[in-house]
């Protein structure tokens, strides 16, 4: 379901500015190119550069050409500002993204699995975490307010429902799949409504029968349409037709979840959590603020490509 939904940024701590890092360090090593060492072999042929850096620019050269360029910007800004970063600083940032993905062995499995998803390779795996930390020592800290601290507390502990969603194109397809569901009821219903959002939902949770977690109605990264029809809805029922941007979706709720007790941790880990939440929300609009504002003109054909079309 989150294809329908605003993207959640991602849990992460604030940072100390001390020593300058050096800019050439990287956390794992990489390997020096030799100059007259072509970068591949075929069949013991081998392939140019100048053949390949074309066909790199297109496919990925809008990433590489502004993750660099945001990083000229962000050593500006801290000089100008007279600020640094440490090396201690750039390790944090990869502490904090292993404890946000679970922590310990599972953490560093699913960041690999993160980075090979996304092409973090040492250079710009190294790259990313010196920008973090730029942005962090650039933002500051984030002081939540009580009324999010007190949100935050009711959208993780609250009651919340467990649905199944289907998204579709039109009104009019969402109509004919809801007259469908409705003609039968209890779990053959729930079955049925599996079986549409399988084979007609434009939804990532189509695979699982357009089933999603259990959500808080107040949480504000849902759509609003969507929460207010669930909470209108009872279990077993079929809300009405929700009216969205994508289209037009349909939400069977199978159960309210009670509840749970809030302890004092409890509270203090989400207070961090709000914290960290609204640092990196300013931090991504620091970061798209200073790439939006400079001068950054591609001459390479394929680096223009990339640009104007990804």
């Amino acid at each position: 379901m989150r294809v329908l939904l605003l993207a959640t940024a991602a849990v992460l701590l604030g940072c100390a500015t001390h020593t300058e890092v050096d800019p050439t360090r990287r956390l794992e090593p990489v390997a020096t190119p030799e100059p007259d060492r072509p970068p591949a072999l075929l069949n013991g042929t081998p392939i140019r550069w100048d053949e390949l850096t074309p066909a790199m620019g297109e496919a990925q050269g809008k990433a590489a050409l502004e993750e660099v360029a945001l990083t000229r910007l962000l050593r500006g800004e801290l000089a100008r500002k007279g600020l640094s970063i440490s090396e201690g600083d750039v390790e944090h940032e990869r502490a904090l993204l292993l404890d946000s993905l679970g922590g310990g062995e599972q953490g560093e499995a699913a960041l690999q699995r993160v980075r090979a998803r996304r092409g973090l390779g040492p250079v710009r795996f190294a790259a990313l975490l010196e920008r973090n930390a730029m942005l962090r020592a650039l933002v500051g800290e984030c002081t939540p307010t009580d009324e999010e601290v007190e949100l935050a507390l009711r959208v993780g502990y609250g009651p919340r429902l467990r649905v199944r969603v289907i998204l579709v194109g039109t009104e009019q397809e969402a109509s004919s799949i809801r007259g469908r569901v409705k003609r039968v009821s209890g779990e053959e219903r729930v079955a049925r409504f599996a079986f549409e959002a399988v084979e007609h939902s434009l939804d990532e949770s189509a695979a699982r029968g357009g089933r999603v977690e259990a959500f808080s109605i107040e949480d504000p990264s849902w759509p609003e349409a969507l929460r207010r029809a669930a909470a209108t809805t009872d279990p077993g029922e079929v809300g009405p037709i929700i009216v969205l941007e994508r289209g037009a979706a349909l939400v069977l709720v199978e159960e309210r979840v009670p509840g749970e007790p809030v302890t004092p941790e409890d509270r203090e880990r989400v207070e961090r959590e709000v914290r960290l939440r609204k640092q990196r929300e300013r931090m991504d609009a620091l970061a798209a603020s200073l790439i939006s504002g400079a001068d950054l003109v591609a001459f390479d054909e394929s680096l223009r490509w990339s640009r104007e079309h990804r």
